[in-house]
């Protein structure tokens, strides 16, 4: 940052912020300050000059030091080592300097000596300030509609949100968790769900790429991975101790079995059959709405699709079986029965 400096004439100086004459009577003096806009000057030692007092600075995020005046506290400031952006605080305590990103909610009162240490939001956390403090985030809350915003900035313990295909689920899901990780919460607390291994890791990389080394832990899998690995940390509390997990390829076997190999049986083929199953399964619809949903054509042939079904649970329990309608199925009902696990 750029000194302000100004020529001395004897012991009289003038204010490079609001020109008032100051006399100086200690010519060992090294401050004054200035009784009309009450800024600190100092002596130049290098250059004899009195300028504006310089603050030593510090980037919160490579601790590169840069001076600064008095008038900059609480602007931004931008390190060119790490290429990020801080905010100037004058110094006190143990620390100097504030991020903006992706710190800037912190509140500065509480702020130990690491400026990573999160606290208490204390600063505007609107909408407008989140989106203001990163303009170069593609994921900005500024950039959402009115629902979207509803949903990311939910301060309530559940919510359910409806959206279609393309109304930006996950540019939601991303600025959810990223205005989470402003608020103070710790991303290895925030749990993300989604259907496919592909969406969990593209929405965790993103979120990493605009929220920086705070969104490290956070979590994001599958919902069939992450019922999983609750299964297996505790498998007798879910009922499920030396259970084995089948995929679509182990059902389709079975299904195949309980149906026949003859082409002229007029039961649908096995992929239709474990289709109708888990679609029932997952909507907790009857047989009759699903097959008048899916195959209304099918309806003749209910009572015998139905005995297929029975004959496959029966075969999953014989062998001690999980697919993967299963898995979801078991750790919905342990946690909408049983508080203790719902608050572990």
């Amino acid at each position: 940052m750029k000194e302000k400096m100004i020529a001395t004439n004897s012991h009289c100086v003038s204010c490079p912020v609001c020109n008032q004459k100051l006399r100086i009577k200690d010519n060992t003096a090294k401050k004054a300050r200035c009784p009309t806009c009450k800024k600190v000057l100092e002596i130049n030692e290098r250059t004899g000059l009195w300028i504006v007092e310089i603050l030593k600075i510090k980037c919160p995020w490579c601790n590169q030091e840069y001076e600064a005046e008095e008038q900059h506290i609480g602007q931004n400031a931008h390190c060119e080592k790490c290429n990020r952006d801080f905010v100037v605080n004058k110094p006190n305590t143990s620390i100097v300097s504030t991020p903006t990103e992706p710190d800037d909610f912190i509140n500065q009162e509480n702020i130990s000596k690491k400026p990573e240490v999160e606290n208490v939001i204390n600063r505007d956390d609107s909408v407008e300030h989140i989106a203001s403090a990163h303009p170069k985030n593609q994921d900005n809350l500024g950039d959402l509609n009115e629902g979207q915003r509803a949903a990311v900035t939910y301060s309530g313990t559940h919510a359910l949100v409806l959206a279609g295909a393309g109304t930006g689920k996950t540019r939601t899901i991303i600025a959810r968790a990223g205005y989470l990780i402003h608020s103070g919460v710790p991303a290895d607390r925030i749990q993300i769900l989604t259907f496919t291994r592909r969406s969990a890791k593209e929405i965790v990389a993103r979120v990493k790429t605009n929220f920086g080394d705070r969104a490290n832990p956070l979590n994001a899998s599958t919902f069939h991975t992450w019922c999983m690995s609750l299964i297996r940390r505790m498998p007798k509390l879910f009922g499920c101790i030396g259970c084995t997990v089948i995929d679509r390829d182990d059902q389709l076997q079975l299904f195949k079995r309980l149906r026949g190999r003859d082409k002229n049986n007029p039961i649908p083929p096995a992929a239709m059959l474990c289709d109708i199953y888990s679609y029932a399964r997952n909507t907790r619809s009857s047989l009759t709405k699903t097959l008048e949903m899916l195959h209304p054509d099918l309806l003749p042939q209910k009572d015998k699709i139905a005995d297929i079904a029975r004959a496959y649970e029966i075969k999953k329990r014989e062998r001690n079986y999980l697919d993967y309608d299963d898995i979801l199925a078991v750790v919905a009902t342990v946690m909408s029965e049983d508080s203790a696990v719902r608050a572990f």
